[in-house]
């Protein structure tokens, strides 16, 4: 009993330190430290917490059923919303095109309201259904709960666009977003190599994420040629001030590399030019948004990666683009692009293994390679992670405005 006890705290402790850094501001949120202590309590004794059939067969084919999952309402809605419609977008045009191998997929989509009973009572209706998979929105609910249960069950479970790094926590679990650290090398490559931005003063704002966004630079500034100068850290607005004024005694720098949201980022810049500083900004996708630009000439220079962009011409995105719009009302965002992607994925291991039994279509996602989706190509590895690159934008002129322009698209080489 002590053994199976040691067993399971561990196992706790490993996927809360494995989940917790890849967290968004928003996960971080949704499934704060107390919320996620409760959570793991509950899941130590998991067997109470869930009732369902026993695991199937390794020879058993399942119905051509997809389960989805997140919040449409409550905590979290818009980010789920957003996913939900770029999954049934894909599955109508799977469906439209013929489905798969000439069968259409039946989509089941479920609105958790980012809620730990919630979600759990979807799964359990999921895994009753025998469904052969289900896709999560990157919420912390949507993301933390299907882990343990897609794995007892024997269910392919794959989060689209968590930074939780979750395809290490099981056979069954798949995660397709931006690895953190890729992005951030490849951002720093550009910059030393093509923008001649070689030093650097690094400020970090102490929140979760830009915490994780500060760790994945730093590990990749001097690998990829670069060098920081020093450092300064912004708990409130209050500290903006104190910050600058340590990148003030460290000048002259290149630029600086803001691990941090863009209102915290806007403020850095505009007390720097108080002091006569005006530097580009290196940052991570939270930069990527209007609020980073609105004081455009503050920010001109600055480069940022992202998941995707509206701004991408290939002419599949676009069309992603033009008939995401027409159909909802409103561009894609990341949210969209990213669960488009994962059901475009997951369909292609159904055609591929030509199979709903778990164990098929687990490797045949693993084995996915080249895959074109419209955020750039990805390929599937054996830690049942996406690998793929960053859009990579500076923020440019036009006219009167500040806009992103993409200097670097994933679907070229």
């Amino acid at each position: 009993m002590r053994g199976l006890k040691a067993k399971s705290l561990c196992l706790l402790a490993v996927l809360f330190l494995a989940a917790l850094p890849g967290c968004s501001k928003k996960e971080e949120k949704e499934a704060g430290q107390k919320a996620f202590q409760d959570f793991a309590g509950r899941i130590e004794n998991r067997s109470q917490d869930f009732e369902r059939p026993a695991p199937a067969e390794p020879s058993e084919e399942r119905p051509l059923k997809v389960g989805l999952i997140g919040p449409e309402t409550g905590e979290g809605a818009e980010i789920g919303r957003m996913t939900f419609e770029g999954a049934k977008m894909a599955a109508e045009e799977i469906n439209g095109s013929g489905g798969v191998n000439g069968v259409p997929i039946e989509l089941i989509p479920i609105d958790t309201r980012e809620d730990s009973s919630a979600t759990k009572e979807a799964l359990n209706r999921l895994i009753s259904e025998n469904v052969a998979a289900i896709i999560g929105a990157p919420t912390g609910w949507a993301t933390l709960t299907p882990v343990y249960i897609s794995n007892e069950s024997r269910t392919i479970f794959i989060s689209a666009g968590t930074r939780r790094h979750i395809g290490s926590s099981g056979p069954f679990v798949f995660r397709v977003s931006l690895p953190l650290e890729k992005a951030a090398e490849e951002l720093l490559e550009y910059s030393v190599k093509t923008e001649g931005l070689k030093t650097f003063f690094f400020v970090t704002v102490m929140e979760d994420e830009a915490l994780n966004v500060g760790a994945a630079f730093r590990r990749g500034v001097e690998k990829k040629g670069g060098s920081v100068k020093g450092q300064g850290s912004i708990f409130t607005e209050d500290d903006i001030a104190g910050a600058v004024g340590d990148l003030k005694k460290h000048m002259p720098v290149d630029g600086v590399i803001f691990a941090g949201g863009p209102r915290m980022a806007v403020g850095f810049a505009k007390e720097a030019k108080k002091a006569g500083i005006s530097l580009p900004l290196l940052g991570g996708e939270e930069l990527h948004n209007e609020e980073f630009l609105k004081d455009g000439d503050l920010v001109a220079g600055s480069l940022v990666y992202s998941s995707f962009s509206t701004d991408d011409p290939d002419p599949a995105t676009k069309n992603f683009i033009s008939s995401y719009a027409k159909r909802y009302g409103h561009k894609p965002d990341v949210f969209s692009a990213e669960a488009y992607d994962t059901y475009m994925i997951l369909a292609a291991a159904l055609r591929k293994s030509g199979s709903t039994n778990p164990e098929a279509l687990k490797e045949a996602i693993v084995n996915i390679k080249g895959f074109k989706g419209v955020s750039g190509t990805i390929d599937m590895g054996p830690d049942k992670e996406a690998r793929r690159s960053a859009y990579l934008l500076k923020a440019v002129k036009s006219g009167a405005s500040t806009v992103f322009s993409i200097v670097k698209n994933p679907h070229e080489k």
